[in-house]
């Protein structure tokens, strides 16, 4: 099975090993380099980190019973975010029942949404693994692969021959009829343009540029796009809830809003509210979904549609109205700055200059990975990237505690850039157990703590709600000792300045680097500001 494994192409697998699994990885450690956990749902968050910036199927292994139960968070966190992924998970013995970690691995992997395969046979081994990532790659899915124990010591055949890679349907091309009725939607309307995290893995931008022009139109992007055409005259930012005031504006004013590989979730549309009467035209490879206020649904591949469209439009030369026109969103208001209350008894960072400070040091080929919390709106309200695709958001499933350790899935496949992580204190104080595998392999992974000493969501919904917000108040946790005792290079900068420098020397030398930024636990974000009710000021 190890052999197997390996002819799918396999390059690094991240295990929590216990008796289901340790035979298989011993044989497969022989072969491949194997990263140790210390925790089964760090495990999975790690693959589905690795695979995200690696274009491959991340592949971790669990022993069975609770070894699986512990994976629930990450995995059904990679099933949203649809993470191709293998994972290996020891089985109890076929043949013994009341065994104490007895599971029905498949109920599990039917709540969660992966996918599930069972060894029965072990001579089937090589096919069955063959299949589960046929069934990863083509259905960008988990895969749960439940090997019994007994059928496990059975020996096999080491010659295991390349399995026919997954059948990948061709990208769907758009119609000449779906051409017609797009450029009949689109041309001659004040138009704006969402690019989804589609678009990106369809590599399809310099297409979606040359629309954009062709169109006048304005351009944004979703959540998980962010960075895509940032340096368009006519860019707006992100499109959804954290659109900033001059985007709403221009959204606004929009006649037509085409999107082109993403969803429109509630978050895309600010519940909504967002897109007013515009009409909403979608091209996405994926059949049209239940989403509310979609006019036109394309299916298609996002790089041949938009490719069709742009060599439509330039064959008819046919040119929009506002061709040449002052922009049609032009006299609007740029967005104010705001950086929310800072007050606080401690001498503590302003978290907005945080975040800027981050911005200004990062280069563009660094993969950043980002948690969810509070914190995480000063990050996507102050963060401006260098390069599309490289920033990962972990805000799927609405868990914290999974930036940290998909982080650490990044970093192992060491990319050139480097990688940064920004997390909050909650969420890595969950994932304590990661910071020992991040020392004893020396993961080269820069890790900015925002730690503000709370939980800092329901600190603010507390207040809105009358509640005493100091429920979620505990005090700073010390990060920088923990990190320092256990062999990682440590700071508790006083300064923004000196944040900023200690960013300068990760990016310089890419080696561990902890930085434990402490903000105030009352501060408010922007987005905060704008959807949950201002606490009393005797709070903030």
């Amino acid at each position: 099975m190890a052999n197997a494994f390996v002819a799918e192409g396999v390059e690094r697998v991240f295990a929590l090993m216990g008796d289901g699994n340790m035979h298989w990885v011993a044989e497969l450690a022989k072969i491949v380099p194997v990263v140790h956990a210390r925790h089964e749902a760090g495990a999975v968050a790690m693959a589905d980190g690795y695979a995200r910036v690696n274009d491959q199927i991340g592949v971790c292994t669990v022993t069975c019973g609770p070894g699986v139960t512990n994976t629930l968070t990450p995995l059904r966190a990679a099933v949203i975010n649809r993470t191709p992924m293998v994972v290996f998970a020891g089985d109890t013995p076929s043949d013994e029942e009341g065994h104490l970690q007895e599971f029905d691995t498949e109920a599990f992997a039917t709540v969660v949404g992966a996918h599930h395969l069972r060894l029965e046979d072990a001579h089937a081994a090589a096919d069955l693994v063959a299949e589960a990532f046929t069934v990863a790659r083509r259905d960008r899915i988990p895969v749960i692969l439940s090997v019994p124990m007994d059928v496990q010591e059975v020996l096999g055949s080491p010659e295991v021959a390349r399995s026919v890679v997954a059948d990948i349907a061709a990208p769907v091309e758009l119609d000449p009829a779906s051409a017609a009725e797009l450029l009949a939607t689109l041309e001659g309307r004040r138009c704006v343009v969402l690019v989804g995290r589609g678009a990106l893995a369809a590599d399809a931008l310099s297409e979606v540029e040359e629309l954009v022009d062709l169109l006048d139109a304005h351009v944004g992007t979703t959540l998980k796009g962010l960075g895509a055409l940032s340096n368009h005259p006519r860019s707006i930012g992100i499109i959804g809830g954290f659109s900033n005031r001059r985007a709403r504006e221009v959204i606004a004013q929009a006649e037509v809003v085409l999107v082109v590989g993403a969803s429109l979730s509630r978050h895309t549309t600010d519940e909504g509210t967002l897109f007013g009467s515009a009409a909403l035209v979608r091209i996405d490879v994926r059949p049209a979904s239940a989403d509310a206020g979609v006019w036109l649904h394309v299916q298609a591949d996002a790089k041949a549609a938009v490719r069709r469209l742009v060599a439509d439009l330039r064959s008819r030369r046919l040119t929009s109205p506002r061709r040449g026109s002052v922009d049609w969103a032009a006299g609007m208001v740029a967005d104010p700055e705001s950086i929310g209350s800072t007050e606080a008894a401690a001498p503590i960072l302003d978290p907005v200059q945080v975040v800027r400070a981050i911005s200004n040091e990062v280069p563009a080929a660094a993969q950043v990975v980002v948690g969810v919390g509070h914190f995480w709106n000063y990050f996507i309200e102050n963060y401006t990237p260098k390069s599309a695709g490289r920033t990962h958001f972990h805000y799927q499933f609405g868990a914290i505690a999974q930036g940290f350790p998909s982080a650490l899935g990044v970093a192992a496949g060491r990319p050139a850039g480097g990688t940064l992580v920004v997390e909050g204190d909650g969420s890595l104080l969950m994932s304590l157990p990661e910071l020992e595998t991040w020392a004893r392999y020396q993961l080269p992974l820069l890790a900015v703590i925002m730690n503000d000493g709370a939980y800092g969501a329901e600190v603010h919904k507390l207040a809105a709600h009358r509640q005493d917000p100091r429920h979620a108040v505990f005090g700073y946790s010390p990060f920088a000792d923990l990190a320092t005792a256990l062999g990682i290079e440590a700071h508790t900068p006083s300064t923004v300045e000196a944040l900023a420098g200690h960013v300068r020397d990760y990016f310089a030398r890419q080696r561990p680097l902890l930085i434990d930024a402490r903000i105030p636990p009352y501060a408010m974000s922007r987005m905060y500001q704008r959807t949950v009710i201002t606490a009393e000021a005797g709070h903030r």
